[in-house]
């Protein structure tokens, strides 16, 4: 459980008491969040080489295809919307959530490679 509100709450995969990305999404909301190299309190290195982040593409991709497959489930069939604004509300959606989507899946890829033996 302790991965899933490290991930929710964006801090220290380790410690879970430092921030990994600078300002919240709210503040930052026309620039590309950015994130520390190194945990403030316990030193995790968040980056471990080059490229790491590339498979956050893939976690990325499979949170807006959920939350798109939402929005049209949804406008579909409880709202008995039309094509076009279906399309309209998932384009909205992808760019609404966009910000949130590459925090998220950053911290979920950042979860899913973490070694508990790096954590000293």
């Amino acid at each position: 459980m302790s991965g899933l509100n490290t991930i929710l709450s964006g801090t220290c995969p380790c410690c879970q008491k430092s921030k990994v990305f600078e300002k919240s999404t709210i503040v930052t909301l026309f620039e590309i969040p950015k994130m520390r190299d190194n945990c403030n309190n316990c030193g995790y290195k968040f980056t471990k080489e080059p490229g790491f982040f590339f498979g956050a593409m893939y976690v990325s991709y499979g949170l807006i295809v959920a939350q798109m497959l939402t929005v049209a489930v949804v406008s579909k069939f409880i709202l008995d919307l039309e094509n076009l604004p279906t399309v309209f509300a998932m384009g909205i959606t992808a760019l609404l959530f966009s910000k949130i989507n590459f925090r998220l899946s950053r911290l979920i890829w950042m979860q899913l490679f973490l070694k508990k033996a790096e954590c000293n």
